[in-house]
Formats: C-alpha cells, structure tokens, sequence
C-alpha cells in the first residue's frame, strides 16, 4: 500500500489536470521539457546500439555524454523507458514519475517499519504517504532525476541504524552507491545530511565514545567503499565538471522575514521556482496538516527524550536557518548558486519533521490533548498571521482550506487518544484525511505550476514525423559528414530528439569555454553559458562548422531552401569538412578574443578571423557597414489596450548589394525590451530573455533594408554594442572551395572513433570542428599525434604533406580507471558481505548450542 497508495494519489492529480492519456496535455514544463525529455530520447537510443561509447555527434559538435548520463540519465528507474517504443517515451515518462513516487512511499514505509515502533502499518502507511508526496516532491517532480534521493534516503538511514550498533550494512553501501549513480549532483546533499543524522541519532541514543568512534570508522570507511563503486561514473563526471560553468558562490535567499518561511508549512502553497528578479522563492517544505501539528508536540510532550528533543531540534533549527541565510544555504548547493529551483535540499527537512512526527504518534496517549490543543491553537493564529500578512501566498480561499484540514486534523487526533477502543477506526480516518490533504496540495500545486510556465500540449513534445522523414531522407542521401540545425519549437536539445549530427545544446553539463567560443563565432548562447542555439550564426560560421542542412518553419526571403510540408530545408552547398588546413595566426587570433563576459566586443573582427582562418587575408567574405545616420525619437503609443512611452533608436543604412547577405549585432541593457523593425515592419522582439541573441540575418527576414528601428518601451535602452557588416557568398563559395578540396574526405564517424584522408601539398595545422577533449586519441599515418586547442576551443592536429591517413579512437576521459576501482570495491563488498554472513551463522550457532 505504500507503494500503490502515492501511485494512486499522483495518477489522481495527473487525471485532474487532463494530462496525457487522460486528456491533451502533458506533464511537460521547464527543465522536464527542455532537457529531461531529450536527454531520455538519447538514453533510449543509447541502449539501442552496439556501440556504448558515452559520446554523441548529436549535441555541441560532438560532446562526452558521462556528465549527461551522471546528471540526468542515470537512475536504474529509467530502465522502465525501454519497455516502451521510441515514439511512446512521453508516456513513459509519465509512468517513470509515477512510479518514482511510489517507490519513495515504499522505502519510507522500510524504514519506518524498522524503527523499532509498535506501529500499525495504515500509520507507517500514512506517514510514508507525506513523505512521498511532500510539496518538494509536487514542485520539483519536472526534475524527475531528483525524486532518486527521497527514494534512496530511508535506505540510506535504514542501514545508518545498522552502523551505528557497530555492524556493516551492505544496505547502506549499496544504497549510498545507487544514489551516487543515480543522482550526482543530489547525492552531495544526501551524504551531507546522513553524516549529520549519523551523528545526531548516536548522540540522541547516549552512545559511549569508544563505541561511536568504532561506528564513524564503519560509517566512513562504509562511505568510501559505495563512492568506489559509484566510481566508473562518478570520476569521468567529476573531471568533466571541471569543464563547466559554475555560478556565483553568492545567494541571498529572500529576506522577508520568518512569516514567508513558515507559509510554506501550508497545503497549496507555492510562490515560484524562479530565483531571478524579483520573484519570491521559498523552501517547499509541506509535509502534510498532520505532520506539523505533531511537530510542536514532539517538543513539549513528556513522551519525548530530552536527547531527541535536542538532537532532533538541533537538525530542524539548522534547517531553518539555512532557508533564512545565505551561506548556509549556499553550503547545501555545494557554494554553487543554482539557476532556479531553490532549496533542493528542502526534502531533507520533509524528512526530518516527518520522522519526528512518525516517532511521536505512536507514544501518544490521553495526557498528550492539551498539547495537541496547544499546537492547533499556535498553527490556527500562524494560519491567521499568513493570511493578513501574506496573502499573496495565503489567500481566501487557503485559508479555508488549511483552517478546515487543521480542525479535521485535530479533532480525530483527539477523538483518538480519547476513545482508545476505536483507534483502528479513527486511524483509518487520519490516513483518509492525509491522503486527500497530499492529494489535493499535489493539485493546487501543479495547477499554480501550470500558471506560472504552462504545461506542454500532449501533441507539442511528440516527435513530429515531418520531421523524423526530412531527417532519413536526409541521411540516405547524403552518407557524408555534416551537420544540421533544427530551427523549431525548443531546440536546445534537438539533435537528441531526431538522431541529427546538431551544434545546439542545453545542460549544466556544457562546456564553458565552448560556449563562450561559440558566442565569439555569433551564435546564440545563455549568459550562464549552459546553452547553444544554432541560430545567430552566418553562412561563414555555418559554412566552418559544417552545417549543411537547416530545418526551419520560416520562408526566408534569402536563401537555397526547398518546402517539405509545413517545412523548408535550407542547404549550404559551402560547408567545410569535419577537418581543413588553417591560418594558424588567425586561430589565434580567435582564441585571444574569447569573450570572458556576456557582451561582445567587436563581432566584426571576430568574422574577419573567421574569413582569415580560411585564407581570406583581403578582406573579401566579411566588410563592415557603417550607418548614415543614427535618429533618436520618442513618442506615446496603445500597448495592450494601455498608453505607454516609447523610445525609438533609428539606424539608417546604406543601399546593400542584392549579391551580399547583410547581418546586424546588437548588444543591450535591458532584457525583452526592444521592438525591432525593418523598414518599418516589425520583425522581432529583442533580446530573446535570458539569451544573448547571437547574430541576425536581415537580409533572409527582408530584402533591401535601409533602416532599422529598435523600439523600447517604459524607458529608453542604450545599445552600447550596435554592428552591421555583410558576406559576400561568391567570395565565400572561392575559399570553402580551395579548403574543401584539400580537408579531410572520405570521413567515417561512430561514437567512439573517425577515419579520414587528406591530401595537402604544403601541409600544416588541420582543425578539427570537434570540441577540445582529452579522451580523444589522433594517428596520422599510423602514428600518435598531440592534440592542441585552436580558435577557441577547437580540435587541431599537424598534418604533414602529400597523403595523409588520419585516424582518431574516443575513451571517455576516467571511464577505464572509474570501471576497474568499481570492479575492485565491488569485490570487497563481495568478501565483506561473506565475511558478515559467517560471523552471523556462527553466533547462530552458538546460539543454538546454548539453548540446547
């Protein structure tokens, strides 16, 4: 009933909100459909291969798929997605969260059952049913990765109980282990909060010091042996992390005061997941009306050990400082600031109380009521508080609620320890009022979710079919190497979806200085420099990085395009090589000028060294445009039925050759505030929010633009970075041409290695369109090359002249030293476990001989 009774409460929710199958949308919002969905797609496909190298051409050039993997892929849950077929995984998703939340009911209901109570299971029952959908698990379940550490939590501390009378628990190694795999960047607060909780539980039980120290070394050495045997994942990831962008170690929570915090203790609370702006985010800490009434209890009730009441209030006061300070709270996140979502450690807290109030309810007795009473009294005049105070997050109808679960709550908790006769009876009725109490939080949550980010259409994170066909015809067309960019809905993560060699990609697991690279090469990327979109780029920058094919819903004005139902297939008839012969001084040129903010500097010197690096030294591809004339004006306009203030900056331009592709760059103060118009039709809003927006082409949106407008709106934006230069595609065609002829042909590409050839009569520095990685090993000739970086961060090796034979093999860098410290800690779990097993028999034994 654990198990199946959250499943139920969850399918319940999901049915309400018409969610797929029950209806025609999808449990699809924020990171669950921009990354989790196509990072499945790609975990899917992975187990449908011969090759399990943890490489993939489908995503950032060509990118190590072990942080991927480590950070979102990596649960023995999903598991679950193979039993479906590729184009049902949306569905699947769905029964994969599903069943997450039931298992996290099945392992607390394990650990409560252990805790050595009298309990009867409709209470262990009831108390794992808060567990399992506390508010934490309602808000973050889009980060279904995430929902491994409330699973694996209880086993964890089921085999800390174990430790700490001095025995060693394969539970908990195997479990600690499973959560180190399954959930990288959680797994950091679990194993702080269990070290915590050790401690804590040894000091509440009155443990002798020699004995504790004895159960800290099992405990520790215990912990070392499940981090060896996360290892064939953990250390690959680990060194890959080094890669990546990583925030601010600064984050003020909040400072609203204490009532904000407390609100959240509420049922439907919610106030948002964003941690930018202005926006109010607070620990989603509900765990259930009956929960929190017993919580005061805990402390004023005689049936408490002073010991638990200091331990366990000690744990819950840290907590709570660590939602109020900054630097507590920043410790939880690793001193890493997260990027939405805050306090994901809150579920740890969830537990904490839930356990408390677990521990509790079964010592109750009659002289508990004036407490119960008491604790109504204080959360009854908070709820009142919240209500005046915070509205905003307590509302009316709130209020009502919560009042009526409160005196629902407290009146069958009382009728209990009044009428002890019919405990079975009024228990069965405290479990009904804790699953609708769940249930219903579960809802308002998810329906103040879909309010806030609005939950996918079912039909929106299908796999469009259009698409999958252009794709393989595509590919069994043309059996070269190349790239492509899928311009349509949310196509971060694209290539994923559609098994296409693509430049896009959107995780915490980029790499840093490519993005910032990619930027300096005009494309689109997030300031954080966690994402790369294959817009913004220029038929140079396409042509360099092999992009051959584009996929797009816009008819552009310029450019080789053919429709194909609802949409055009662009083709790019110059693009280079997966490797081509380079002008070593511009490269570095390139590398010199990596932007180290989120601004550019001059994106027209950065077109130059591109040219430059193709042997373009007369300046013949790229040519700056200089405008005539830059007019300030403001005025008063109707915006949404409203009066509002207008600024306008006006950039007047000179007659563009019809044979040359004009681009603009623009860099502003301000997020989504500027109107853009060419010609005076609007074409777009600026900047795209929360993007630095790369590169635009003006003439593919228009043809013969002579004046470009930005429109602000509220107050004037500056434009401290304003660039306007053109490509001439017939001087492109003459370089691509000379460099395509004497890059690498006939190349062959899988996961884990390419081949190729090239012919060069000087020889030189051949770049690589491949991401700078360790793990990758080049031969020339049969021969081991150095690898360097180049242009950034890009792959280059030395070729020498006439005939070349160019072969590569791909190891994710740690995997071989991760796999064999795995294997050796799993054979000591082997031998520790024989060993436990036969001193268990022989006290058996002996046992045995005694008695008779």
């Amino acid at each position: 009933m654990a198990f199946l009774l959250p499943m139920l409460a969850m399918t319940s929710i999901f049915a309400f909100q018409q969610f797929h199958p029950f209806g025609d949308r999808s449990i699809f919002v924020v990171d669950l459909y921009g990354q989790y969905r196509s990072f499945f797609y790609y975990f899917y496909d992975f187990f449908h291969q011969t090759d399990f190298t943890l490489f993939s051409w489908e995503t950032a050039l060509g990118m190590n798929q072990a942080g991927i993997f480590s950070y979102y892929l990596s649960s023995p849950f999903n598991f679950l997605l193979l039993f479906f077929s590729r184009d049902h995984l949306p569905d699947a998703i769905v029964l994969l969260t599903i069943v997450k939340i039931g298992a996290a009911g099945a392992t607390m209901a394990f650990y409560l059952k252990r805790l050595k109570t009298f309990s009867s299971d409709v209470v262990v029952v009831m108390f794992s049913l808060c567990y399992a959908l506390m508010g934490y698990a309602m808000c973050y379940a889009q980060n279904v990765m995430w929902l491994d550490g409330l699973i694996y939590l209880p086993l964890i501390l089921e085999g800390v109980e174990k430790i700490i009378r001095r025995r060693f628990s394969v539970l908990f190694v195997l479990a600690l282990a499973l959560m180190f795999i399954s959930s990288f960047y959680i797994s950091y607060m679990v194993g702080g909060f269990v070290f915590v909780y050790f401690i804590i539980k040894m000091l509440s039980k009155k443990v002798e010091w020699r004995k504790m120290l004895s159960s800290i070394v099992i405990f520790l050495s215990s912990t070392l042996l499940s981090l060896g045997i996360s290892f064939i994942l953990f250390l690959p990831t680990l060194l890959q992390s080094q890669t990546i962008h990583k925030n601010d170690s600064h984050f003020i929570p909040n400072a609203q005061g204490i009532l904000r915090i407390l609100a959240k203790f509420f049922n439907g609370t919610y106030d948002s997941l964003i941690t930018t702006g202005n926006a109010p985010y607070y620990a989603n800490i509900f765990s259930g009306i009956l929960v929190i009434i017993l919580l005061p209890v805990f402390f004023l009730s005689k049936k408490t050990k002073w010991r638990e009441k200091i331990c366990f209030g000690v744990l819950v006061a840290l907590f709570m400082l660590s939602f109020k300070f900054g630097t507590l709270n920043l410790i939880w996140h690793a001193m890493t600031q997260p990027t939405w979502f805050p306090y994901r450690f809150s579920f740890l807290f969830s537990f904490t109380i839930i356990v408390m109030a677990f521990i509790l309810f079964q010592r109750l007795d009659a002289k508990d009521r004036k407490w119960i009473i008491l604790s109504f009294m204080l959360w009854f005049l908070l709820l009142i508080a919240e209500f005046i105070f915070q509205s905003g997050t307590v509302n009316l109808k709130l209020f009502i609620g919560n009042a009526l679960l409160l005196v629902a709550f407290t009146t069958v908790l009382l009728l209990l320890l009044t009428y002890p006769s019919k405990r079975k009876l009024l228990t069965l009725a405290l479990a009904f009022l804790v699953f609708a109490d769940m249930t219903s939080n579960g809802l308002l949550i998810s329906r103040k979710i879909n309010k806030q980010f609005t939950y996918k259409d079912y039909e929106t994170v299908e796999l469009d079919k259009n698409v999958s066909n252009i794709v393989s015809n595509i590919k069994e067309n043309d059996k070269n190497f190349y790239r492509m960019a899928l311009n349509f809905n949310n196509y971060d993560n694209n290539g994923y979806l559609y098994q296409a060699n693509t430049i896009s990609h959107n995780s915490s697991m980029l790499s840093e200085d490519l993005a910032k690279t990619m930027r300096q090469f005009g494309y689109s990327t997030q300031p954080e420099n966690r994402k790369i979109l294959s817009n913004g780029g220029t038929l140079l920058s396409d042509s360099i990085l092999g992009i051959k094919y584009q996929i797009d819903t816009t008819n552009y004005v310029q450019g080789d395009s053919k429709k194909v139902g609802d949409y055009y297939v662009y083709t790019n008839r110059n693009t280079l090589p997966l490797g081509f012969f380079i002008d070593t001084a511009a490269a570095d040129a390139i590398s010199a000028s990596i932007d180290t903010g989120r601004a550019y500097t001059n994106i027209i010197n950065s077109e130059k060294n591109m040219a430059q690096l193709i042997g373009d030294h007369q300046n013949e591809i790229v040519t700056q445009v200089k405008p005539t004339q830059i007019v300030e004006k403001e005025g008063t306009k109707k915006k949404n039925g409203t009066k509002v203030d207008y600024y306008d900056t006006i950039y007047y331009l000179p007659k563009i050759s019809p044979h040359k592709v004009l681009y603009l760059f623009s860099s502003t103060n301000l997020y989504n505030c500027s109107d853009v118009y060419f010609n005076n039709q609007f074409v777009y809003s600026y900047p795209m929010r929360g993007m630095t927006d790369g590169v635009a082409n003006v003439s593919m949106l228009q043809s013969n633009v002579t004046k470009i407008t930005y429109r602000s709106y509220g107050e004037r934006a500056t434009y401290p970075v304003q660039q306007f230069f053109t490509i001439d595609p017939a001087a492109l065609a003459k370089y691509t041409t000379a460099a395509q002829e004497t890059g690498l042909q006939n190349v062959k590409v899988d996961n884990s290695s390419l081949s190729g050839t090239a012919n060069s009569k000087t020889g030189g520095t051949m770049m690589l369109t491949i991401p700078y990685d360790k793990g990758w090993r080049f031969q020339v000739n049969g021969k081991d090359v150095e690898t360097t970086k180049t242009a950034g961060y890009f792959t280059s090796i030395e070729v020498p002249k006439g005939k070349a034979v160019i072969t590569a093999s791909y190891h994710v860098p740690g995997m071989r030293v991760g796999l064999a410290v795995t294997l050796i800690s799993l054979l000591i779990l082997l031998l520790l476990y024989i060993r436990e097993r036969r001193r268990i028999l022989v006290a058996h034994r002996m046992l045995t001989r005694r008695i008779r």
